[in-house]
């Protein structure tokens, strides 16, 4: 075969997985509108909160190096934003 064809085989193959994985979503979303499950909000609190511990730990080294390198001002921006986006909305 040639490498043409093994491309065309592994697009192919790459369509048919995202399709195969787009319907069992499609079909986990339909089963938990339909049987909802109950909120376990005690753990849902504790990963919040690590979540918002990483963050602020993230933000207090990458802020140190933030105006030396553009790279990790970006990475720092990124979190800053992300860390805001998180708290900052309103239900």
């Amino acid at each position: 075969m040639s490498e043409h064809h093994d491309h065309s085989h592994a697009a192919l193959f790459n369509a048919v997985m995202l399709f195969v994985v787009a319907i069992y979503i499609v079909y986990e979303a339909y089963q938990r509108f339909t049987n909802p499950a109950e909120i376990q909000s005690v753990e849902m609190m504790i990963v919040a909160v690590i979540g918002l511990v990483v963050n602020l730990i993230s933000m207090k080294i990458l802020s140190a190096s933030a105006e030396g390198s553009l790279n990790i001002k970006g990475a720092y921006l990124e979190v800053k934003f992300n860390f805001g986006s998180k708290n900052n909305q309103n239900f």
